[in-house]
């Protein structure tokens, strides 16, 4: 379970949410919807324990995350709103330096990941010559291949098209189907078939 606690953020000289609280279990979605500036990125931040709050605390399986920080990442993907990727390299190549920094051996599912996301005829054509839909496609590809079963997604749907919102709505249940959990954030109203989303709204 990842629960967060009393949690109070700061940016500047303005505070975008206060006391807020939240707990997601294996095998549920919690959608947070806001406005630009409301905190969304933010509160996500936090959850991966990039950011520190200004009150509050994140806990995962009971745990404070800052003290069992290791493990944690070991269980966590995060997809930001920037993709992550490096645009010298194809899709092939940056799925590859994924999996090597997470310190797994994924060749046999690279294949799967670039067809599954539509990115098979261009898997070697290096990022920067890409579409920004395409890019967003090798970014969430990255859920194809990843051991982890906390995903934190900033607006992953953004810049893709129906078939690729289609494929990744297929994937998130799939995860959900193992046991996963995943924390994301959009502008859209998300529907997942025959499955009930939780929602968190912040107001700017």
């Amino acid at each position: 379970m990842l629960t967060a606690h009393d949690i109070t953020c700061v940016r500047g000289q303005r505070t975008l949410f206060t006391h807020l609280n939240l707990s997601i279990d294996g095998g549920e979605i919690l959608h947070i919807e806001g406005s630009n500036g409301s905190g969304k990125t933010s509160l996500l931040r936090i959850l991966c324990g990039t950011t520190q709050p200004e009150n509050g605390t994140v806990f995962w399986q009971s745990q404070d995350i800052r003290t069992c920080r290791l493990a944690y990442y070991e269980q966590l993907a995060y997809v930001g709103h920037s993709n992550g990727i490096k645009l010298e390299l194809s899709p092939a190549e940056n799925l590859l330096w994924l999996a090597a920094i997470k310190g797994f051996a994924v060749d046999s599912h690279i294949d799967e990941a670039l067809n599954q996301t539509g990115l098979s005829l261009v898997r070697d054509i290096p990022c920067i010559h890409l579409s920004a839909g395409q890019r967003r496609r090798v970014a969430i590809g990255w859920l194809f291949i990843t051991q982890a079963s906390i995903w934190i997604l900033d607006e992953p749907l953004t810049a893709i098209d129906q078939d690729g919102i289609d494929t990744a709505k297929s994937r998130f249940n799939r995860h959900l189907d193992d046991g996963g959990l995943i924390v994301l954030t959009g502008h859209q109203h998300l529907q997942l078939d025959g499955r009930q989303i939780k929602t968190l709204h912040l107001s700017a």
